[in-house]
């Protein structure tokens, strides 16, 4: 039995740890929060802030010296990743080095690696004040792409209009942690996002979904959904793990789970993001029920040192499938409602709900997933309606 260590106790870590026991280990979760909701699954709990550099390595220290020995450690949410590669260095475990996992909450940073690496980017520019923004608005044109320059928990907005550049300027600097702002070319969609485990360098993608942007919550830039199959021409499609292991490569990226989001411009791929770490909870489902690759398994298998097989790393084909989602509308969250209908909907294979009663979503600032409902079907089309029918019979009540 050997002994993982999961850095932050959310609803995500729910998900891992639950799997990590049926698969036969011992748990350990991190988190500040007595209440975490993956201390139910965790055979022991540490108390400890995975948001500091150095809480959480300093207590799985302690942990490994005197209770037991930690043969593996991973994160549950992109933000406990700096947490992560810190204590896998201090307990000489596999992991990503601090370096890279520096780089995961550093947007412009990891931009100006991949650019001197030749990877193809939007045009973007660290942005000082509000009037060079204004300027690059004139020389450039709009739309544009404003966003914090680090910070995990933070929003991109989708600027058209001159008026509106006080505004997000302002706010991107306030999610900044270093009050930093920076401005992208906006990439007209279709967008892909790739789901890839990187193993001693190595790089295999497992999953290429259709990213589907949503347009009821301007100027946010946020996203609603993912399909597989996507639509993608078979002649990108083939350059798309090439492109994400020369992303890898230039960011230092040697292990672990990452997700890279991309566009297709004159016959050309184009990076648009990355995100260290796994993809949230039901879109790894979806990708183990498109791609037979359950990733979560892969993932608990890789931070333990095991070795992987092809069944842990290569896709294969699988259902057609739809992820929807649906944010929550400003207010005090009162309760959702049709989530027992929205589950007996033929073709509904999870129904995720993120918000509990009382939490409050404030109309300033990014839009709150509210509900997550992955379908499938005998195509992609079905699934897209079997997923519409449920979230339809669901209702977020607020005050």
């Amino acid at each position: 039995m050997k002994t993982l260590l999961i850095v932050s106790g959310g609803r995500e870590a729910l998900h891992a740890a639950s799997l990590a026991k049926r698969l036969g280990h011992y748990v350990v979760v991190s988190d500040r929060d007595m209440q975490a909701p993956a201390f139910a699954h965790a055979d022991s709990c540490v108390i400890a802030d995975w948001r500091s550099p150095d809480e959480t390595p300093a207590a799985a220290e302690r942990f490994n010296r005197k209770i037991r020995r930690i043969d593996g450690v991973m994160a549950a949410e992109p933000a406990a990743i700096p947490a992560m590669a810190e204590t896998c260095e201090r307990l000489r475990l596999p992991g990503i080095s601090s370096d890279a996992a520096r780089l995961s909450g550093d947007r412009l940073l990891a931009r100006e690696r991949l650019l001197a690496a030749g990877i193809p980017l939007p045009w973007f520019s660290l942005v000082a004040t509000l009037q060079a923004l204004q300027r690059i608005a004139i020389e450039r044109g709009t739309p544009l792409v404003i966003k914090p320059a680090d910070g995990v928990r933070s929003s991109a907005q989708r600027v058209s209009r001159a008026e509106d550049l006080d505004r997000a300027y302002h706010t991107a600097r306030d999610q900044s942690p270093t009050q930093r702002v920076m401005a992208e070319e906006f990439v007209i969609p279709p967008h892909v996002t790739a789901a890839s485990l990187v193993v001693n360098g190595r790089c295999y993608t497992v999953a290429i979904a259709d990213s589907i942007l949503d347009e009821e919550h301007p100027p946010f830039l946020i996203r609603n959904g993912r399909a597989i199959p996507g639509t993608m021409p078979g002649e990108l499609l083939s350059r798309v793990g090439q492109v994400i292991a020369k992303t890898a490569a230039a960011l230092g990226i040697d292990f672990g789970a990452m997700e890279t989001t991309l566009a297709v411009r004159n016959d050309q791929l184009q990076l648009l993001n990355i995100r260290m770490g796994l993809p949230p909870y039901v879109c790894c489902r979806q990708i183990a029920l498109s791609s037979g690759v359950d990733i979560y398994a892969s993932a608990i298998k890789l931070a333990l040192g095991d070795s992987l097989t092809s069944e842990d790393t290569i896709a294969n084909s699988g259902h057609p499938s739809v992820v929807k989602v649906r944010y929550a509308p400003p207010g005090r969250i009162v309760g959702i409602c049709g989530e027992e209908e929205a589950r007996m909907v033929p073709g509904v294979r999870e129904l995720v709900l993120s918000l509990q009663p009382g939490e409050i979503i404030r109309p300033e600032q990014a839009p709150t997933a509210a509900v997550a409902v992955l379908a499938t079907g005998s195509s992609r089309e079905a699934a897209e309606r079997t997923a519409r029918d449920a979230l339809s019979l669901l209702r977020i009540e607020n005050a």
